[in-house]
C-alpha cells in the first residue's frame, strides 16, 4: 500500500526537505538564539475549542480520507548563519486500511528544516483514532510507547503525541508532532493508494 503512495510525494518537495537539512548541517554550531519562540512552545497545548472535536463515531473515517496540506513559515539558518523565513508545506495522507483501521502518513517541516515523518495504521477508540508502538527513547535511555492520536472536528484534524515518545523516534531535534493541526477544507481525494 505505501510503496505506491510514496511515489505520489512530489520530487520538488523532497528537494526542499533535503535543501533545508543541508543548510542546517552546513552551519552546525552557528545556531545562536532564535529570533522567535520555538514552535515547541505551542506543541501539546490543548486547543481552546477542544470540545468541538467530535466522537470518532460521529465522523466516519471514510469522511476524512484524503490528502491534506498546509503551508506555513519556518525559520532556517542561511549560509551566513542568520535566521531567515522560508515557506514550507506539511502533508497528511489518510486512507481506510483493509482491516478497517485508518492508514496515516505525514511529513511535517519545522524550525531549520527539521522534520517529522511517520506512517502507520490507527485504530478507532472512544472519540479518536490511535496508533501505538513500543519505542526506545534515546534521550532518556528508557523503553516507552509511541501513542499517536488523531482527532477530527468538522473543520480540522489534530495530532496528539502523548508523552512525545513518537517525536523522539520520528522527528528531528527542532520538530514535533503534538498539537499539529490540518484544516479539512480543500482536501484532495486519495487516489486509492
Amino acid at each position: 500500500m505505501f510503496g505506491r503512495s510514496l511515489k505520489s510525494i512530489p520530487i520538488a518537495f523532497l528537494f526542499v526537505v533535503i535543501a533545508f537539512l543541508t543548510v542546517g548541517s552546513a552551519v552546525m554550531g552557528m545556531e545562536g538564539d532564535l529570533p522567535f519562540e520555538p514552535a515547541e512552545a505551542e506543541l501539546g497545548k490543548v486547543p481552546k475549542d477542544s470540545t468541538a472535536f467530535c466522537e470518532a463515531s460521529e465522523i466516519e473515517a471514510s469522511k476524512v480520507v484524503g490528502i491534506y496540506s498546509k503551508t506555513h513559515e519556518i525559520f532556517v539558518l542561511d549560509e551566513e548563519g542568520l535566521w531567515v523565513s522560508a515557506s514550507v508545506s506539511d502533508s497528511l495522507h489518510l486512507d481506510i486500511h483493509p482491516d478497517g483501521g485508518l492508514t496515516f502518513r505525514f511529513i511535517l517541516i519545522q524550525t531549520n528544516g527539521h522534520s517529522c515523518s511517520m506512517e502507520g495504521v490507527a485504530r478507532e477508540k472512544n472519540g479518536y483514532w490511535e496508533y501505538r508502538e513500543p519505542v526506545f527513547d534515546d534521550s532518556t535511555s528508557e523503553d516507552g510507547e509511541c501513542i499517536l492520536r488523531l482527532r477530527f472536528s468538522e473543520s480540522e484534524i489534530w495530532l496528539q503525541d502523548l508523552g512525545n515518545h513518537c517525536r523522539s523516534n520520528y522527528c528531528g531535534q527542532r520538530a514535533g508532532i503534538d498539537g499539529v493541526r490540518f484544516g479539512r477544507e480543500g482536501v484532495r481525494q486519495s487516489d486509492g493508494e
